[in-house]
C-alpha cells in the first residue's frame, strides 16, 4: 500500500485529539515526570547542554559526563524502561478498537515490553556492527599507514551510514507492530515492520527527517525564548523552569511520534489489525 503522508498526519492528530485526556496522563507519567527528574538531577553543565540555552565548559563536560553516566547508569535504564512502556501504552490506546482502559493497556504494555526491548537490542546490535566495519578498516589503514585503506574506509563509512539509515527506517514500526499485533516474538515484530514499510522506505525516511527538523526547530525556539526569560530570574528558578519546559517538549514529542508511527502502521497494513482482542476479555 502506498503511504499517504497527509493522511498519516491527520490520522495521528485525530487520534491524539480524541484521546487527549488519557494521552495527557500517559505522557505526563511516563515522559514528563521521568525527564523532569533527570533534568533536575543532571549536573549544571549537562543541564545547560540539554536545555540549549548556553554552551557549557567543553573542557569539563567530557569528564563530568563520564563520571555521571558511570555512576548513574541505572537512572537512564529506568527512564528507558518507563518511556518504552509509555510508548506501548499510547500505541495500544490509540489503535485498539476495543477501547481498553488505561489499566488494561498498562498491563499489556508491561507484558509486551520485553519483546519490544529485545527487538530494539537486535536492531542496535546490527546497526552497531554495520558502523564498526568502516572504523575497523580505517584503524587498519592508519596503523599500517596505507592511505588507500583510509580512502576505502571513508567510502565504506558512507555506505554503512546509508545502510544504518535504511535499517532504522525499515524497523521504525516495531513498536507499532508489537502494540497492534501483540506479538511476543521480537524477530516476528521486526519482520512485520519490514514488510509494512515495503515500497515506502524512502518516503518514510524523508517524512521522519522533516518531522525531526520541524520538531527540532520548534523545540529550540521554545526552549531558547523561555530560557532567556528564566535566565533573568536567577539560577535556581532557571534550572527548574528550563527543566519543566524541556520535559513538556519531550512529552509532547513522544506523544506526537507515537501517534504518527501507529497511524503509519495502521495505514500500511490496511488498518484491519486493530479489531477487538481477546486479550481484554
Amino acid at each position: 500500500m502506498k503511504l499517504d503522508l497527509g493522511k498519516a498526519w491527520s490520522d495521528a492528530v485525530a487520534k491524539l485529539s480524541a484521546n487527549f485526556d488519557v494521552v495527557l496522563v500517559v505522557a505526563g507519567v511516563f515522559f514528563f515526570l521521568p525527564y523532569l527528574a533527570l533534568m533536575l538531577f543532571l549536573p549544571a553543565e549537562m543541564a545547560e547542554l540539554q536545555s540549549g540555552n548556553r554552551q557549557p565548559d567543553i573542557d569539563k563536560l567530557g569528564e563530568i559526563m563520564l563520571e555521571f553516566y558511570s555512576g548513574f547508569w541505572w537512572v537512564f535504564v529506568l527512564i528507558g524502561i518507563a518511556q518504552g512502556i509509555g510508548t506501548l501504552v499510547l500505541m495500544i490506546l490509540l489503535s485498539d478498537r476495543a477501547r481498553p482502559t488505561l489499566g488494561e493497556a498498562l498491563g499489556l504494555a508491561a507484558k509486551l515490553f520485553l519483546p519490544f526491548f529485545a527487538a530494539q537490542l537486535l536492531v542496535g546490535f546490527v546497526m552497531g556492527l554495520v558502523m564498526l566495519i568502516p572504523i575497523f578498516i580505517g584503524a587498519i589503514g592508519a596503523a599500517s599507514e596505507m592511505p588507500l585503506l583510509i580512502g576505502v574506509a571513508v567510502i565504506v563509512g558512507i555506505a554503512a551510514l546509508v545502510a544504518a539509515i535504511y535499517i532504522y527506517t525499515k524497523t521504525s514500526l516495531v513498536a507499532a507492530a508489537v502494540a497492534v499485533e501483540r506479538t511476543m516474538n521480537p524477530v516476528e515484530a521486526l519482520q512485520q515492520s519490514w514488510r509494512a514499510t515495503k515500497g515506502n522506505s524512502i518516503m518514510l525516511f524523508f517524512f521522519y527527517l522533516l518531522l525531526v527538523i520541524a520538531i527540532g526547530i520548534v523545540s529550540f525556539m521554545i526552549t531558547s525564548v523561555i530560557g532567556l526569560i528564566f535566565a533573568l530570574t536567577g539560577p535556581v528558578v532557571a534550572q527548574y523552569g528550563n527543566g519543566i519546559v524541556a520535559s513538556l517538549v519531550n512529552a509532547a514529542t513522544a506523544a506526537l511520534m507515537a501517534g504518527i508511527v501507529i497511524s503509519v502502521y495502521l495505514q500500511l497494513t490496511g488498518g484491519n489489525v486493530a479489531e477487538t482482542r481477546e486479550t481484554f476479555e
